[in-house]
């Protein structure tokens, strides 16, 4: 039997009655679905940047609750707006709905102001207030169960015939007493059991199940890992929950992209150059998330991890709205090579805003040497590609970081892993600003001789100065440290040279 997990983006709910029309089609034909939902938002509102605005000013010493309530009253109005504006029919009832749920939120934050409630900020800009003796609310949380509330409503409202619909919380799916031990493999094993068993009793009356969930439970590892991008993670371990039961699984992620492109289009001097790639592996497809995927905003690499993959899970990322015929992208568990081989895809990104720093040593040769290193490193920064030779070793990192700051608290731990005296003079530490990461990524780039010379040369030509370089054994990716000034011109001469000329 085959079963749907339909993931919406935030403005699919701006679009209230396309959103719902294909849910209500495929409804029609018998399909088993269920929907996942984001925060609603549009090009001129994003809900998300005026929670985190919130969040903010609500962990200040002095908070300004004028601030706050005009932020609140900006999304109550857009929120309603939307409702009223989109639908024609029934609006008045999910007006009301609306109303009360932001009666709640205010309530909620009125209780914070006149008490000795915590502001938790989480990874990525997440807020969230508890304390011992109250339920954690969450300010990101609250907006996916207000979507999943007008949808549960709209769908019903928009349908000629009787469409039940049932929104599921899986907000307090599990007590934090059952995941402290246990790693992320066995906490998303525990989290498909129960999502499949929520979710199966809910189809099993004739609806549709509504989901919305918030991360905050997890404090371990999974939080970091998903961040704004949640939701992903979240409409995968469903449909990996019903594919481990002999279902066959297919996952929508709906976003305003018409899918995985050969670059980002908005980095092209001819947007329009930009080529859909319609067809891709797993393999492929966490080489791009484990690169710059993620500042495109397209796809976590939660949701393509190994067990999605293991349990066959196709996943489709696409715009549902697009004009153009489009099918968006299909990354599929296994790829025919003969079919793959025919065309090569090549994906040129780039990731602004990064910083290169050094440690030097003349004992770097030992292995117990890098090692410490390394250790150290870990425990400060996330980093993305590690360049090394026998008296130093180069690392890239996010620049928004502050990076001064951590330097000065590993520097003593540094100098004693890389066994230089105290009073040594070295400038053992350097660091610099204002670079560039520009990625290359494809499935047969290894069967392509001199690929790697043949893109230096290129950037070479081109004025663009080579400063770190790292390719990978199985050679389906390069990478180029550059200046920050330079990333756009290179993404441009790479993009030309590997995707349009041979188109």
């Amino acid at each position: 039997m085959k079963i749907v997990v339909k993931k919406l983006w935030g403005e699919n709910a701006v679009e209230l009655y396309k959103s719902t029309q294909n849910i209500l089609d495929d409804h029609n034909k018998g399909m088993k679905q269920i929907i996942v939902v984001s925060a609603i938002r549009s090009s001129q509102v994003n809900t998300t940047d005026y929670l985190i605005d919130i969040g903010e000013e609500l962990s200040k010493a002095k908070i300004d609750e004028n601030k706050i309530e005009d932020l609140l009253k900006k999304l109550k109005d857009f929120h309603i707006a939307t409702v009223e504006q989109k639908l024609s029919r029934n609006s008045k009832n999910i007006t009301v709905l609306v109303e009360k749920m932001f009666v709640d939120i205010e309530q909620k934050l009125e209780h914070y102001f006149s008490s000795e409630k915590k502001l938790i900020p989480h990874s990525n800009n997440d807020y969230s207030i508890h304390d011992q003796n109250w339920d954690p609310f969450s300010l990101l949380g609250f907006w996916e169960l207000l979507s999943s509330r007008i949808l549960s409503w709209v769908i019903p409202a928009l349908s000629s015939n009787s469409v039940d619909t049932e929104c599921i919380d899986l907000s307090h799916i599990v007590d934090q007493k059952e995941i402290e031990w246990k790693n992320e493999t066995e906490i998303f094993q525990i989290l498909e059991e129960k999502i499949y068993t929520q979710s199966l009793e809910v189809l099993d009356r004739g609806s549709i199940p509504i989901i919305w969930w918030y991360m905050w439970v997890f404090k371990w590892g999974i939080e970091e890992s998903i961040g704004r991008w949640y939701t992903d993670a979240t409409a995968a371990i469903c449909i990996v929950s019903f594919a481990h039961k002999w279902y066959e699984g297919v996952l929508e992620i709906q976003k305003s992209v018409r899918g995985v492109m050969s670059a980002d289009p908005r980095k092209l001097y001819n947007e329009s150059s930009a080529k859909l790639i319609t067809q891709l592996d797993y393999v492929i497809a966490r080489e791009i998330t484990g690169g710059s995927w993620a500042n495109a905003k397209l796809l976590h690499s939660q949701a393509i991890r190994a067990q999605v993959q293991d349990a066959g899970v196709t996943i489709h990322l696409f715009d549902p709205f697009c004009e153009k015929n489009q099918s968006g992208t299909w990354i599929l568990p296994s790829v025919d090579t003969k079919d793959y081989a025919q065309e090569e895809h090549i994906f040129i990104w780039g990731r602004e805003n990064i910083v290169f720093f050094s440690v030097s040593s003349g004992k770097m040769f030992h292995s117990w040497i890098l090692a410490n290193i390394f250790s150290i490193v870990q425990n400060y920064f996330s980093v993305d590609i590690i360049s090394a030779s026998e008296t130093e070793v180069t690392f890239t990192v996010d620049g928004t970081q502050n990076i001064q700051k951590k330097l000065d608290e590993m520097e003593e731990e540094l100098r004693i892993a890389c066994e230089i005296p105290k009073n040594s003079q070295m400038e053992f530490i350097e660091y610099e600003t204002g670079k560039a990461l520009v990625f290359c990524v494809g499935q047969h780039m290894r069967n392509n001789i001199g690929l790697l010379g043949k893109a230096s040369s290129i950037l070479s030509q081109n004025n663009i100065n080579i400063e770190m370089m790292s390719q990978g054994r199985l050679q389906r990716s390069m990478v180029f440290g550059i200046q920050g000034a330079d990333m756009k011109k290179a993404i441009n001469v790479l993009h030309e040279e590997f995707v349009e000329k041979i188109s």
